[in-house]
């Protein structure tokens, strides 16, 4: 595993720590507008977004 790019408080994910940095202002923008209708999706939306968010975040510090 590479050193992150992006520091950040670490996050434990099954035994293992993480580095998940904030969304870059990039991602921001691609997601605002599921960002401001965020309350009035279904519940199972609202995780698979969240879900997305989290792997674009992680994806920063690790590519792979």
């Amino acid at each position: 595993m590479t050193a992150p790019r992006f520091r950040s408080a670490p996050f434990d994910l099954c035994g293992t720590k993480y580095i998940v940095p904030p969304l870059s202002l990039g991602a921001i923008e691609e997601f605002e507008s599921r960002i401001a209708e965020f309350e009035q999706l279904q519940v199972i939306e609202q995780v698979r977004f969240v879900v997305a968010l989290a792997h674009r975040a992680l994806s920063r510090n690790y590519p792979e």
